[in-house]
Parts: C-alpha cells; sequence; structure tokens
C-alpha cells in the first residue's frame, strides 16, 4: 500500500505529465483527432 505522500507524489508527477504532453500537441499543432490515437496507445 502507498503512503498518502506517494500517492500525492504521483499525483504530481502525472499533473506536470500531462501538461508536457499538451505543451507537445501545442507545439507540434497537433488537431484533436490526431492526438486521440496517441493517448489511447498510452491508455
Amino acid at each position: 500500500m502507498r503512503s498518502t505522500s506517494a500517492l500525492r507524489t504521483q499525483r504530481q508527477i502525472d499533473a506536470v505529465d500531462q501538461q508536457l504532453d499538451n505543451l507537445i500537441y501545442d507545439l507540434c499543432s497537433l488537431t484533436e483527432a490526431e492526438i486521440a490515437p496517441i493517448e489511447a496507445a498510452w491508455n
């Protein structure tokens, strides 16, 4: 079982990871249609 601190840290990592993904998508000017298969591959 993970500690509260570990869960909080994981949530922060996940949030930063999503922010980075969004920045990359914007930099590459990807559309929602282009992003969808990328996101699906990671989930």
